[in-house]
């Protein structure tokens, strides 16, 4: 392969530069990024590999492959326009470079630099910008972050001005922080309206894959000119692509492996019209469940680069050591399964106090929103906590078959199956789509996981309608005891599973199908 494609990314100080960095590697550096002003001091330089046969993984680090690209993090822009006013007393014009729009012109000549870079070192305080002139000159790709929570300015337009009269190129422009609640998205959208090339929301703390992919897409325009840089730009797309449609591949496969250990657990009842076992092979059955969902996701966050301690886990219901909520708790019932509301609801009235009943009742029906609220106003917490139990109680009863007359076993209600598959799935597209580098769990307008639209959850229900229309044999279970998962039918199930899980996934991509696939 040819030298790396160099791509600097700049912007203002604080706009999120190393954040959108370290996600496109897939990579977190926790020296690297921080909320101060001016973290960034130096030009940090990161390579982005190709994957090699056998390593599906891309970013910095993973030893294998050949490195396609050098990501440089450049400090941020400190005193633009002021440097903008010292560019205009040192060079010579050249060109309309107040036109963004205008295709780049010729850039000054190297003696034309050094004598700007000796009137910023003269004049003093110009450190970042320095560093910024001298390190933009040697890319190819320029990425020009813009913090959308702060409205859009005049020192933006010095930057993209600035970057195109110095280096001769038309920066990519990329919209961070989209999705936080402080976003002036539309006002910079408005302020872009004119530009011939649309601005790329490319959010650090939610890094869709259909803007990734346009990103790609956009650079491998940019380098057209050269082939060498395009053929470099045209296998990090293709590859992007390959590791994307692997991913899907890996997850799914956990998934399936989940919902096909959980289908076929069962439970051993000696004596059937004992309510006390019974309860207990309900309470044992569950905990096994839950356990083994946590493998689950444990192996996904590990699948897609994610560890201990990144903020996107508390976004999805994880604490600091990646331990999930409790998949039975009455909220995870009212978010993810409102069909069984209405049980819950009978349920709360075992509980003491009629009261109390009738908050926890409108607790569930507007789907947890304001917790308890209604309950405080129904009761006492002496008797809303009655109710509670009641609640739980219906719980338990909703989610586990208990042995009937001429049963033995207990075993997880098709409701239990389905309400595992829909958060796996939804918290897997939650993690598909968020960076790697944000420090906190940003106030999001939609905060926890990805919420499937209707297709994309029937079609989860129905898979898991095809598990449980035919009982599946203890055997294949692991939460029953040691498992063979090499045996052939197992292995059959499994992979239709998962072959079916791969369709929902790839559809919640939101990628514009206009535009072809990149040629390998």
């Amino acid at each position: 392969m040819a030298e790396p494609l160099l791509i600097g990314v700049v912007g203002q100080v604080n706009a999120g530069k190393s954040s959108v960095h370290e996600s496109l590697l897939r990579y977190r550096d926790p020296q690297a990024v921080s909320a101060e002003p001016g973290w960034t001091r130096e030009v940090r330089a990161m390579d982005l590999r190709v994957s090699a046969d056998g390593d599906n993984r891309i970013g910095q680090g993973h030893g294998r492959g050949e490195v396609a690209a050098r990501l440089l993090d450049f400090p941020g822009f400190q005193r633009i326009e002021a440097l903008e006013r010292m560019v205009d007393r040192t060079l010579p014009k050249v060109g309309a470079a107040a036109d963004t729009n205008a295709e780049p012109t010729a850039r000054p000549s190297e003696a034309d630099m050094e004598r700007l870079l000796q009137e910023m070192r003269k004049e003093g305080d110009f450190r970042h910008e320095e560093l910024v002139t001298e390190g933009a000159r040697r890319c190819q790709v320029l990425l020009l972050v813009v913090d959308t929570r702060e409205a859009p300015s005049s020192a933006f337009e010095s930057e993209r001005r600035l970057l195109t009269r110095l280096t001769g190129l038309k920066p990519i422009i990329l919209l961070n922080c989209t999705a936080h609640q402080a976003s002036r998205v539309a006002a910079w959208q408005e302020a872009l309206r004119a530009d011939t090339e649309p601005a790329l929301p490319f959010d650090a703390w939610h890094l869709a894959w259909a803007h990734e992919l346009a990103l790609w897409r956009r650079v491998l325009a940019r380098v057209a000119a050269s082939p060498a840089h395009a053929a470099i730009a045209r296998a990090i797309l293709h590859d992007r692509e390959r590791h994307r449609a692997e991913a899907d591949e890996a997850v799914a496969l956990q998934i399936a492996d989940l919902l096909i250990d959980v289908a076929a657990a069962r439970r051993p009842v000696e004596h059937a019209d004992d309510r006390r076992e019974r309860l207990e092979a309900a309470r044992e059955l569950m905990e096994r469940a839950r356990r083994r969902e946590q493998l689950c996701f444990e192996a996904t966050l590990s699948r897609l680069g994610f560890r201990k301690g990144d903020a996107v886990l508390e976004a999805l219901g994880a604490g600091d050591d990646a331990a999930l909520s409790d998949p039975w708790s009455a909220r995870e019932i009212a978010r993810r399964m409102p069909g069984l509301v209405k049980g819950l609801a009978a349920g709360a009235a075992v509980g003491t106090g009629v009261g109390a009943a009738t908050g926890f009742v409108v607790d569930l029906a507007t789907m947890f929103t304001t917790i308890g609220a209604a309950t405080a106003l129904g009761a006492k917490l002496g008797a809303a906590a009655g109710a509670v139990a009641g609640g739980a109680w219906a719980i338990r009863d909703k989610l586990v078959e208990l042995p009937q007359l001429g049963t033995k076993d207990a075993r997880l209600s098709r409701e239990a199956i389905e309400l595992l598959a829909l958060r796996q799935v939804e918290m897997s597209l939650g993690l598909f789509g968020r960076g790697h580098a944000a420090l906190d769990v940003a106030p999001v307008r939609a905060a926890a996981g990805i919420a499937l639209g209707a297709d994309q959850r029937s079609a989860v229900i129905d898979i898991v309608g095809g598990l449980v229309q035919h009982a599946r044999p203890a055997r294949w279970s692991t939460l029953n005891g040691p498992v063979a998962l090499d045996a052939s039918d197992r292995v059959r199930a499994v992979r239709d599973t998962q072959r079916r899980l791969v369709a929902v996934l790839g559809s919640a991509d939101g990628i514009d199908e206009s535009e072809p696939p990149a040629a390998p």
